[in-house]
Parts: C-alpha cells; sequence; structure tokens
C-alpha cells in the first residue's frame, strides 16, 4: 500500500500540470515544441501617412514555432504552404491550412506552431504607425528573437 502510493504521488508531481503560470503557457497548457526563429523575407513595405504596411514571408520546418508573443497593432497571416495550428489567449488551439488566413488581434498572446509534416510558408501583413515594433515577446528564453522582423527599411516596390 505505501509503495502504490509513493508511486502514484511521484507521477502526480512529474505530470504537467494545467494552470501553472509559465512563460511558455497558454490558456493553462504548455505550447508544444521549442521556439526558433523563421526564416523571414521582407516582400512589401510602404509608408503612408504615418502608416506603415508590411507584409513578410516566414517560413518554419515541422515541429518548430514561434516564441509566445503579442502583436503591438492588429495583424494578419495566410498559410501558402503546409498547415501551422495557432495558440492564443481566450481560444482553443486551431490548425490553417494552405489557402487558409487567420487574425492576430493586438495584445493577446499567441504562438504560431508548425504542426505538420512539412515546412509551413506564411505571408504576415502588418500595418501599424511607423516606428512601432511588429512585435513583444512574452517568453524569457526567446528573447533573443526579438529581432527577427528587423529588416531593411525598403522592399521591392509595389507601385510606380
Amino acid at each position: 500500500m505505501k509503495k502504490t502510493t509513493l508511486l502514484a504521488f511521484i507521477v502526480l508531481a512529474a505530470a504537467p500540470r494545467a494552470g501553472v503560470a509559465g512563460d511558455d503557457v497558454i490558456n493553462g497548457e504548455p505550447v508544444p515544441f521549442k521556439p526558433a526563429p523563421a526564416e523571414s523575407t521582407l516582400l512589401m513595405r510602404h509608408v503612408e501617412g504615418g502608416t506603415e504596411y508590411v507584409v513578410f514571408r516566414s517560413a518554419r520546418g515541422p515541429g518548430l514555432r514561434s516564441p509566445i508573443h503579442r502583436h503591438t497593432s492588429p495583424a494578419y497571416s495566410c498559410v501558402v504552404e503546409g498547415e501551422a495550428t495557432v495558440y492564443m489567449e481566450g481560444s482553443a488551439p486551431h490548425r490553417y491550412v494552405a489557402g487558409e488566413c487567420f487574425w492576430m488581434p493586438s495584445g493577446v498572446r499567441m504562438a504560431n506552431v508548425n504542426t505538420g509534416s512539412k515546412r509551413v510558408v506564411l505571408y504576415d501583413n502588418f500595418s501599424l504607425p511607423v516606428g512601432t515594433p511588429y512585435w513583444q515577446i512574452d517568453e524569457d528564453m526567446a528573447k533573443h528573437l526579438d529581432h527577427q522582423w528587423d529588416a531593411p527599411k525598403t522592399a521591392p516596390k509595389t507601385t510606380p
């Protein structure tokens, strides 16, 4: 009887606990996989009336994810290849496949996870006041990825 009680205690102590506070947790559950930088390419940048409009092409391999972050202005992303599961505060995880887009509200903790078996490619679209960062990373172990969106202030011209 004592061995069973001790074994049950060890199993419970080692199990992941819902609701545990941590910077790698959304909705009380750890986000799967470790954060890694995306391969990002600036496709378009346009400034008009104090607003910056930007499109990045971002790619991550299977089993990789963005750090848990918040966007400083609302944005959206479209899956071009592969699949991604979006973990967002206040919502159940949702899987998106090529041809689908998703909204990224301002100030909401989220992470984009490549849960597929192939590379995921996304077009990330931002519209924000000039000089505003695209995101704020909430995960301490991933703060070094903050510069993923640093890009030259020029991009291919989209209009004459």
